[in-house]
């Protein structure tokens, strides 16, 4: 979950700034990022943490995925389409 955190963090911006994003996303949500503070915060907690409101919504989404039981990282299948089947159901998660 960390590292696809990262990637949405870091999407279009500077290192510098992802890293500046990060370290307020971590103060904010803890290490690892409690996701059940993800779901509950709210636009403005979330834009504290640095996010916008496009990668809020990203977070959520991967959050809400994880959650539900929907995404299970630590099972995703081995043929790389059906992986990236299962991840692009994450919003701001797509081939690149």
């Amino acid at each position: 979950v960390e590292t696809l955190l990262r990637t949405i963090i870091g999407q279009q911006v500077s290192v510098a700034a992802a890293r500046s994003m990060w370290t307020k996303m971590t103060d904010r949500f803890g290490v690892p990022v409690d996701l059940d503070a993800v779901l509950a915060a709210d636009d403005a907690e979330l834009r504290a943490a640095g996010l916008s409101r496009q990668k809020a919504g990203y977070t959520r989404s991967l959050a809400g995925l994880v959650r539900a039981g929907e995404l299970d990282l630590a099972q995703l299948p081995e043929d790389d389409e059906a992986a990236i089947a299962e991840l692009t159901k994450i919003k701001g998660i797509g081939r690149w």
